[in-house]
């Protein structure tokens, strides 16, 4: 898409100029003398306006290119996680130039985001969206609108298609896809489950097993990967699992009903990294830390300090930032027309700030890690 529009002046003043000249030249008397001076006194005036042509033109500015107009839609705006995602996205906005960003909040409402994603088609102003849908199947009818209005459409952070967990493109016609995986999150929390184990030599390996809400797509597609992963697994059980719902408080009462009950556990297992902080003195009360080992996902600014202090086993990456910033910069590149090598990315893989490649951050790379959001529950 071209947005520069450029002004080009025309010389045809002076080109019809010249012309008359030269008719008025081969139309003189018989007197050649007086016919030459004619022609010559004609030929000066129409170089001197065809310079003074020439010099207007070139002093007339050339029309500066008009800045893109992209819509950011997040889930919800009151969240620290989104609070990075803004950020980020506007940052990486500016440091390109040239870009108004509007901001649009769902706050985790599908239809109220519906509403605004047709809005925001019915102005024609956007070049561009950058969309993180609260739910992916609910945005398939708008993402297609938007393309079908000439709207340049990356998806961010969750799918857009029937399938939430595909990092493939699912609506023809968009620019691409940076998604956080519930299946490559999943597959973190097994990969740590398994280290957690193997480095405690227990076997087998009882473990506990808490999740979000069943109702979130994210949630629950993760949950069916750990425990499908272990269901035939005879050296590593899920001996209780129960959802917290991302609620720190649940995550407590949970720990404090399932840890007693289950004496022989081995791990706790979440995926919510900052549930973590309020179970850790119930470990201390019932004598389990450094027995029973911690693996969550999030990894935020509190996981971090307690994987250093050895509280916390490992944790899958959440790279908020990293993401909104490959999805905004996926996104401008597409509306310059510059080439996207890849316009599929799964973020906790393919951006991870790990040199092998790791998608979980554990006490032997911790030192290489900064969270990207701050949230500290406590």
């Amino acid at each position: 898409m071209d947005r520069i529009r450029s002004r080009r002046a025309t010389q045809a003043l002076a080109a019809i100029t010249v012309s008359l000249a030269f008719v008025a030249a081969a139309c003189g008397g018989d007197d050649e003398e007086a016919s030459d001076t004619a022609a010559d006194t004609a030929a000066e005036t129409a170089a001197e306006t065809a310079a003074e042509s020439a010099t207007e033109v070139s002093a007339e500015p050339t029309a500066a290119a008009e800045p893109f107009e992209i819509a950011h839609f997040v889930a919800i705006q009151a969240n620290p996680v989104e609070e990075a995602i803004i950020k980020s996205a506007q940052d990486t906005a500016d440091a390109a130039g040239g870009i108004n960003v509007t901001l649009f909040d769902a706050n985790n409402d599908p239809q109220a985001q519906i509403a605004q994603c047709e809005d925001a088609i019915a102005l024609g102003k956007f070049d561009g969206f950058l969309l993180k849908a609260v739910a992916g199947a609910t945005m398939i009818d708008c993402a297609e609108k938007a393309v079908a209005a000439g709207i340049t459409v990356v998806a961010q952070g969750n799918a857009i298609g029937a399938d939430s967990a595909s990092v493939e493109l699912q609506v023809p016609g968009l620019a691409g896809s940076v998604i956080h995986s519930a299946v490559t999150n999943g597959n973190g929390i097994v990969s740590l489950i398994e280290a957690a184990c193997a480095d405690l030599a227990a076997d087998p390996c009882e473990v506990i097993y808490l999740f979000g809400p069943l109702a979130f797509d994210w949630s629950s597609i993760g949950r069916e990967t750990v425990t499908t992963a272990f269901a035939d697994n005879t050296k590593i059980k899920i001996v209780a699992e129960q959802t917290h719902n991302f609620s720190p408080d649940e995550a407590l009462t949970a720990a404090q009903q399932l840890l007693p009950a289950n004496e022989g556990v081995d791990v706790l297992a979440l995926d919510c990294s900052f549930c973590v902080a309020p179970i850790l003195p119930v470990m201390d009360e019932l004598g389990l830390t450094g027995t029973v080992h911690i693996v969550s996902a999030g990894t935020d600014a509190g996981t971090v300090q307690e994987i250093k202090d050895g509280k916390q086993f490992g944790s899958v990456l959440l790279i908020p930032a990293t993401e909104a910033r490959l999805g905004m910069q996926m996104l401008i590149d597409a509306l310059n027309g510059t080439p996207i090598a890849d316009n599929t990315i799964d973020v906790a893989q393919d951006g991870t700030p790990f040199a092998d490649g790791s998608m979980v951050a554990n006490a032997g790379n911790i030192g290489d890690f900064v969270a990207e959001w701050p949230l500290i529950a406590g």
